[in-house]
């Protein structure tokens, strides 16, 4: 390599030295500013919808403070009316689960925050959903939520929320 660069004539050598320059220069631009300048308008562009996003969430922060004392003027009574609504619902559902011969399979049975949760173990799915049923057509009682694990055989570790419809 030596010996063919000596036997190059100056012009080709500051020839070869210029194209070289050239093209490293080429290969740092394309492999190192584009992808940086690239990566900078990205992050440009998400500053930007972020600052957007913080500037409608603080102008939704203020007008939920702003109507948080007219909604509590309003409905005073809400707060202590749905505890005792959730209690007597507690209790409707408490002897639903003996009538139907399913409190057996209560794992956990608690007063939520608007309802009543409850969690089962080896529930047959079927008894599940007829007293679901019931509980909807007689009691106007739903399930909002409802998880359930199949165990094999159509039994089920289910867990759910119920509210009044």
């Amino acid at each position: 390599m030596k010996e063919w660069w000596q036997n190059l004539t100056d012009r080709d050598r500051k020839i070869m030295v210029v194209g070289t320059i050239v093209v490293l220069l080429l290969l740092l631009y394309q492999f190192l500013w584009t992808p940086m300048d690239d990566a900078t308008d990205n992050l440009r562009g998400k500053v930007l919808r972020n600052q957007n996003l913080l500037s409608w969430m603080q102008a939704s922060d203020k007008e939920l403070k702003r109507q948080a004392p007219l909604a509590s003027t309003q409905h005073p009574s809400t707060t202590s009316s749905s505890s005792a609504s959730s209690a007597s619902m507690l209790t409707m559902i408490k002897s639903s689960l003996d009538q139907y011969k399913l409190a057996s399979t209560v794992s956990q049975l608690h007063q939520a925050e608007n309802g009543v949760q409850i969690h089962f173990e080896k529930i047959a799915f079927d008894d599940l959903a007829s007293w679901l049923n019931v509980l909807n057509q007689e009691d106007h009682i739903s399930a909002v939520h409802l998880s359930a694990t199949a165990l094999g055989n159509g039994l089920v570790n289910a867990q759910l929320t119920l509210e009044h419809a």
